[in-house]
Formats: structure tokens, C-alpha cells, sequence
């Protein structure tokens, strides 16, 4: 069942059974089968008209969102939805996450902070910086990262917070520090004055990477190294000394469009090129600096979004999807460790696609790479999905994705058109609409030249009891003409043979014998006809399904005869 995804380069009679035309909707198993892929379950709708810009985690309780000119938090335990900042210059984000802080980037403003904060009053002893606070009635605990202490009131900026602090409930640290809680914990947002203004934002090892800055787009600054004061990040001092930071640039590469790393290289992607560098540490003279050491210089297709994950960095730009294990050796041209995996796809696949937007995450549980793009839209409106253990492509239709996030084995979609957060792949529909699933493939039969006969058709996977897929065989006559919908066949469980328990003890709701493949509420269904088709040449076969109900096919067979050579005489001697 194609376990090799998507092969749009080569000719389709010249395909092994590996390679489908079209797959739509399916994602492939272990085994080499395709399991009709999960749906969309609604987190959460902000009421928004326009697109999620940034989804990021903060903490495993809060999501950091934006979308228009507004950064707003969202609680999972209490599903509230608070607004951070509703007045940024510009509608372009980035964000990242630094230990109990979260750093948002703007083109029109400088890089603000954000942290959590609970207001006090009544004091009678100082709070201790690195104490636990505990709540005397609610019992709630955190650490207090910074007091601003203004006699007998004051703020905390708190972190690693465990439950609820309560109104006027006593506050207390074990080092004697006590007073009456002023409210409850909010959200502070604050503007670092010596950061840059900047599209893109990432933190690195110990430090902050901002990139496209105002007035420089192909420039990338990062931050002095964190010391373990808070707040980390709010000075960007610009020299050689080891633990300052400092700006690099390589204009040839055109805009920065994001930045990862790949063990101590920092990887910078533009609109024309890529680049990569380290900030290595020598002692001179007695004093620790640091030196920017350029690692690659490359002027190509660039890239417009990238992602690490344990098979190097995988990032898209207009020739496709790329996979960089290593970045080589600067002194030694193209040593870079990569190659375009979406080579099999072809040369016209990405004429009408466009990554400017695009947004990645790997779903380790299916080991597949789920990239949201625009195709022939102006907003992301399709997802590609690449298969990293069995380098096969397939295509996700129905989801309008903008940004993806991450939280364990949880993936989370924010809409391109809509301010609304789903858990992606979970329950059987798409936030209440029909999955419509297709499979394309050229059945290899005998030779190029003979007339063929289909005498039978088998096919086993697993089914739900409603589920219904249409099994259509397309061919291409004797003279080549190609003829849609030759046979038409209906699949349906089978449900008189699986109900007994002669074979085993499965049933409705278990999961398929023998296997691994997620079927809750499925059963295996292996089932055959005698349909004849007389005289084709070629032969394909088209699998569709659309409903709310789960599926997977393991193996699809035919049986054929072999006929004569197609007696044409049309190709004239001219010598």
C-alpha cells in the first residue's frame, strides 16, 4: 500500500506498487499500510477573523497565542483565555520560551518579556530571592524570582507555580518573609529597552537569538549569556568579552527567516542563502572572550522555516523540503550533509506552493514531519506530511493550519483563518466534518505492449462497522485512451464472517489482530470479487472514503491474465 508515499516524477506504468499518484488524507504504518489520519478536536476559539501568528508553550499549563496585533496566554486547567498585550505596531511574531520567562518578537517593537507576577501588601519581613512561597490557605507553592520590594508592598515574579494563590490569603518564604497577597498571580509583560526590534526569535544554549532586525534585515543579534540573575536577558551588551553578546551578519543570504542550531553551529536561514556560525571562547591574555567563527556560507534556495529534531534539521524553501545532518566545513565547498528528500514528488509539484508561512512539527508517535503551507491560496490551507523512518510523502486536505505547537506527544494546529487552537490527529473528524480520504495507484501488469484481462480483486485492512470505502478502476484501453470509472466496487466489513469467534477473540472496539496499527472501534475485514474488466492496456485503481468513522488498508491484490500483443502498426520505416 505504497509504502514508498507520493511519486509524482517518474512515469506512473513504470512504478512499483510502492508509490501511489495520489495519497490523500492517509498516513502510512510500520507495516507499509495506510491508516485513515485522525482529526481535529477544538481547544479552544478566541472569536478572532484573522489567523494564529504565533502558538508557543510557556509552561505545561499555559500557551503563549497571538493573532492580529494581540498576545494573549490560555490556561489549560481553567480554560481562560487572558489578554497580555493587545497594541504591538506590527501583526508578524515570534516567541520563545526561557526557563519561567517568555520572550515575544515583533517587527515594530522591541523584545518584551513576560512573566508571572502576584501583588503584596501588609508586610512585616522581606521575601528571599530563590525561596519557595507558599500560600497559607491555599497552600499553593512557587519560586520567587525577583521582589520588587516598595516597603510594604511589592511585587513577586513567580515560577514553577503549583496551584492557586488566593486574595489576602498570608504569604510567607522559610527565611521569615510574610505579607497578604494583593490579588492573584497575573501576567506582566515588560519591554527590554536594550534588546533590538526583530521578526525572529530563538533561545540557544544560555543565550537569546534575535534575527531581521529594523532597518537590518539580514543581521542577527543575541544576548549577553544568562548568569542566573533575573530577569535574564535585559542587557545586549555589544563586545568580545565571553559572556556579552554581539551582532553577525551575511548580507548574501538576503532576510533572516529563522534560526536553530545543530550541536554548537548556529543555523541562520534567509531568503537566499543559509549561513552558519559559533561563538567559541579563548582566553586572551588572561581575560575570556569570545569569537564568531563562520562555519558555512552558501548562497541557494535558503530557507523560509526550519526545524531540529533527531534527524538533523529539516527545513523547506521553493525547491522543497531539505534534510541537513551537517553543515561541513567552510574551508571545503558544499561539504554541507544534506539532500532534498522531496525529490520524488518532481519538478512541478511546488509551482503553486508557497512556504512563507509555513510552519513544522514532528509527530514522533507516527515518525511523520507535518508541514502546514499555502497551496495556490493566500493562507496556509494544506498540509504535507513526510514519513522520516520510511522517507515517504503523503498529503493532509481539510486543514487550514497556521502555526503548529508541540507538548509532548500532543500536536496543536492555530487556524490560518480563524483564531481558533485544535489538538490535531485526535477523534475521527474534523472539528465535526467528514474526513474524506484517497488513494491513487498504477497497478503494474505484465508487459507495456499486451492486451490484460482483470479477473479478481482482494483486499484486507481494518474497518469500522459503518465504514464504506469505493474501490473505482480507471484504464487505459487498447489505443491508449484512458477511461475513468471502468468498475466501480463497494468494501464494507464483513461482518457475518467477523462476529464469531472462531479465529480468535476480536471484535468491535479491539484493536486488529496481530498488530500495532491505533483502530480502536475497527475490526480486520479481508474480503475479494470476480469483477472482470476485458482488453486494457493499463490499469489503476482509485480507494475513497469519506465519513467520521476510521480505517486503514494493509494490502490491496488483483488477479489478471495476460493476453496478446496490442496489434498496432501505426510507426512507419522511413529509411
Amino acid at each position: 500500500m505504497a509504502k514508498s508515499g507520493l511519486n509524482l516524477r517518474d512515469l506512473p506504468q513504470l512504478l512499483t506498487p510502492d508509490s501511489a499518484l495520489i495519497l490523500r488524507n492517509y498516513l502510512l504504518t510500520s507495516e507499509g499500510g495506510l491508516t485513515k489520519r485522525k482529526g481535529l478536536e477544538e481547544l479552544f476559539d478566541d472569536a478572532g477573523t484573522v489567523g494564529i501568528t504565533m502558538l508557543e508553550k510557556w509552561t505545561d499549563d499555559i500557551y503563549i497565542y497571538s493573532f492580529g496585533t494581540t498576545v494573549k496566554a490560555f490556561e489549560l486547567s481553567t480554560e481562560t483565555k487572558t489578554t497580555i498585550k493587545s497594541n504591538f505596531v506590527n501583526t508578524d511574531f515570534d516567541g520563545a520560551r526561557y526557563g519561567d520567562y517568555f520572550f515575544v518578537a515583533s517587527s515594530g517593537d522591541k523584545i518584551n518579556r513576560i512573566s508571572r507576577t502576584l501583588d503584596y501588601n501588609a508586610q512585616t519581613s522581606n521575601f528571599t530571592v530563590g525561596d519557595i512561597l507558599t500560600g497559607g490557605t491555599s497552600g499553593a507553592t512557587a519560586t520567587i524570582l525577583e521582589d520588587a520590594d516598595a516597603g510594604v508592598t511589592g511585587t513577586l515574579t513567580l515560577g514553577n507555580i503549583q496551584g492557586i494563590f488566593q486574595n489576602n490569603e498570608t504569604i510567607t518564604d522559610p527565611t521569615g518573609g510574610s505579607a497578604d497577597a494583593d490579588g492573584t498571580v497575573g501576567f506582566t509583560i515588560t519591554e527590554i529597552t536594550a534588546a533590538p526590534k526583530a521578526r525572529v526569535l530563538t533561545a540557544i544554549d544560555t543565550r537569546l537569538f534575535a534575527g531581521n532586525l529594523e532597518g537590518d534585515e539580514q543581521a542577527l543579534q543575541y544576548s549577553e549569556v544568562d548568569d542566573g540573575t533575573n530577569p535574564p536577558f535585559d542587557s545586549w551588551p555589544q563586545s568580545t568579552l565571553s559572556t556579552d553578546g554581539g551582532t553577525v551578519r551575511y548580507k548574501g543570504a538576503g532576510a533572516i527567516n529563522d534560526i536553530v542550531n545543530l550541536a554548537k553551529n548556529i543555523i541562520v536561514f534567509g531568503d537566499e542563502g543559509k549561513w552558519a556560525f559559533t561563538i567559541d571562547i579563548i582566553d586572551s591574555g588572561g581575560t575570556l572572550v569570545k569569537i564568531e567563527n563562520s562555519v558555512m556560507y552558501r548562497i541557494d534556495a535558503g530557507g523560509k522555516k526550519a526545524l531540529q529534531t533527531k534527524e538533523g534539521v529539516f527545513y523547506v524553501n521553493s525547491q522543497g523540503l531539505w534534510q541537513l545532518v551537517s553543515v561541513g566545513q567552510d574551508n571545503i565547498e558544499f561539504s554541507d550533509q544534506e539532500q532534498l528528500t522531496s525529490v520524488l514528488l518532481g519538478n512541478t509539484f511546488f509551482n503553486d506552493i508557497e512556504f512563507d508561512n509555513a510552519s513544522l512539527v514532528k509527530d514522533d508517535v507516527t515518525n511523520t514531519l507535518l508541514i502546514a503551507l499555502d497551496n495556490d491560496s493566500t493562507e496556509n490551507n494544506s498540509v504535507l506530511t513526510y514519513n522520516t523512518e520510511l522517507r515517504a510523502f503523503g498529503t493532509i486536505t481539510g486543514w487550514s493550519i497556521n502555526r503548529f505547537l508541540k507538548d509532548g506527544k500532543k500536536i496543536y494546529g492555530g487556524g490560518s483563518l480563524t483564531a481558533k487552537v485544535w489538538q490535531v490527529l485526535e477523534g475521527n473528524d474534523d472539528d465535526g466534518v467528514d474526513i474524506f480520504s484517497e488513494f491513487y495507484q498504477e497497478l503494474g501488469v505484465g508487459a507495456l505492449w499486451t492486451r490484460k484481462e482483470l479477473q479478481g480483486q482482494y483486499i484486507q485492512g481494518e474497518l469500522s462497522q459503518s465504514t464504506c470505502l469505493n474501490i473505482r478502476f480507471d484504464i487505459f484501453d487498447r489505443s491508449g485512451k484512458f477511461i475513468s470509472d471502468k468498475l466501480i466496487l463497494k468494501w464494507v466489513a464483513n461482518l457475518g464472517l467477523q462476529t464469531v469467534d472462531e479465529y480468535g477473540s476480536a471484535s468491535w472496539g479491539a484493536s486488529p489482530w496481530g498488530g500495532d496499527v491505533d483502530s480502536a472501534n475497527t475490526i480486520e475485514s479481508f474480503n475479494g470479487a470476480h469483477e472482470r474488466i476485458k482488453n486494457f492496456q493499463r490499469i489503476r485503481v482509485r480507494i475513497t472514503e469519506n465519513s467520521k468513522v476510521p480505517h486503514t488498508i494493509n494490502w490491496f491484490s488483483i488477479l489478471t491474465r495476460e493476453k496478446v500483443p496490442i496489434r498496432v502498426r501505426q510507426l512507419t520505416n522511413i529509411t
